[in-house]
């Protein structure tokens, strides 16, 4: 015998439209009363918004673009652990850069970071792309 399962895809009248509380029960995820949203879809849509922003800060910050200069992509991507490098604190930022004989002072690397990100909120905004 098959075991595969037969699916009607006429549009009968009497075809129950399964409601959004039931979608959710099926899909294990709990629905909050009156069409409220579930925290659960709320993280993932916030989670997919962030995903998508990497994915342009990302781009953005790829040699050869010249939206920030090299220090401050450097920073930028130490900073956020963009393209999977572990997120780094500034004290370990600076600890990187003296090993190089650059500029390492706290103070630095924090006017670094904050140079770099006014260049791509700008940059974001010139692109009409969310933030």
């Amino acid at each position: 015998q098959s075991s595969a399962t037969t699916i009607n895809t006429s549009y009968d009248d009497d075809i129950a439209i399964p409601s959004a509380d039931e979608i959710f029960a099926y899909t294990g995820v709990e629905c909050l009363g009156n069409g409220g949203r579930n925290n659960n879809i709320a993280d993932y849509e916030e989670e997919m918004h962030r995903t998508l922003l990497v994915d342009i800060l990302e781009d953005t910050l790829r040699e050869g673009t010249d939206v920030v200069t090299s220090d401050e992509r450097e920073v930028l991507i130490l900073r956020y652990g963009l393209f999977g490098t572990p997120k780094r604190c500034y004290r370990d930022i600076a600890a990187i850069r003296k090993k190089r004989g650059q500029g390492f002072a706290f103070s630095r690397i924090t006017q670094i970071h904050i140079k770099a990100l006014r260049k791509i909120r700008e940059f974001f905004k010139a692109n009409n792309v969310e933030e």
